[in-house]
């Protein structure tokens, strides 16, 4: 048995369900999921609670028992009761608790052999689970995706031009705290040399590109690149699954240019294989922040700054 515990939003829960059904597949051994992390954390304020995420690509079913997740991990505030038996339990060596530190990338994490493992990290690399890729992209198929039917008409649109979506992500990335000291919005420049990157290498399409700017401020996008002639922006109305619909439109672009979000990176690792993906090469400010293998080496990675 594999245990996973999750944390994040969708795109950092995908990277820790990928690592789980990698190793689960190398053992031979059944995958569950912790869901504890994503409720918060009373005793931290800055501490974002998330929802489970992973159902909308079928993903149910496979959630952990407090029974069978007090032998690896307990609380501060668990019972005297679920101590005294954690205790025994990882006395026993049967139950592997693995831990990453912080972001690095430890390979012999590729390698664990054991029955009983719980896994705590982010794992935000394709290499955690380069070996079985395919599965993981066919889990990941955007096609179980239900967007919005808005959605599928901007697809329509899409398909009149060589679309390019470009993601922005800012409103936690300034407003959060933590967020904003340590991971940070990305600067106007990243995206205008990105879009002008692309625009080099599609040259005999140059006349047929439009790029479509999908946001959590999209405010700020018509702000600054409105008055281009081959750009457009991603509005859908407002529901509980927006997020799902952006998501899906990421995958179907014919290449994408991405801000520094798991969320982005999945929705363009999902796409056409063929397609252009320009990445930041500067992840974020902190380098506890910065995912150590997370750039694709066929993406186009390229410096960027962040916004003060």
């Amino acid at each position: 048995m594999i245990i996973v515990r999750l944390q994040g939003g969708l795109g950092n829960q995908m990277f820790q369900y990928a690592y789980g059904y990698a190793l689960a597949h190398q053992n031979q051994v059944e995958l569950l999921l912790d869901v504890g992390l994503l409720r918060g954390d009373s005793r931290n304020k800055l501490a974002v609670k998330r929802s489970f995420e992973l159902h909308h690509f079928g993903v149910q079913n496979v959630f952990v028992t407090h029974q069978i997740m007090r032998k690896f991990s307990v609380s501060a505030n668990a019972s005297m009761y679920d101590k005294i038996f954690h205790r025994i339990y990882r006395a026993s060596g049967k139950y592997k608790m693995v831990v990453q530190h912080e972001q690095d990338f430890d390979k012999s994490h590729l390698r664990l052999r054991h029955d009983e493992m719980c896994l705590a990290g982010r794992w935000q690399s394709e290499m955690y689970f380069q070996s079985v890729r395919d599965d993981i992209r066919s889990i990941f198929s955007p096609a179980k995706l239900r967007p919005h039917p808005s959605a599928e008409v901007m697809l329509d649109d899409f398909k009149t031009s060589v679309s390019v979506a470009v993601h922005v992500r800012r409103t936690d990335y300034k407003k959060h705290s933590v967020y904003s000291e340590k991971i940070g919005a990305l600067s106007k420049g990243y995206y205008d040399e990105s879009m002008q990157l692309v625009m080099s290498k599609l040259k005999s399409d140059a006349e047929n590109v439009r790029f479509y700017f999908v946001s959590d401020d999209i405010a700020w996008c018509r702000l600054n690149w409105e008055e281009l002639p081959n750009v457009a922006f991603v509005e859908l109305p407002a529901h509980e699954n927006a997020h799902i619909s952006d998501f899906w439109l990421l995958t179907q672009a014919d290449h994408c240019i991405i801000s520094n979000s798991t969320f982005a990176w999945w929705g363009a690792y999902l796409g056409s294989k063929s397609r252009i993906v320009v990445a930041p090469a500067n992840w974020a400010k902190s380098q506890d922040y910065t995912p150590e293998k997370i750039l694709r080496k066929d993406w186009l990675n390229i410096d960027n700054t962040f916004e003060d």
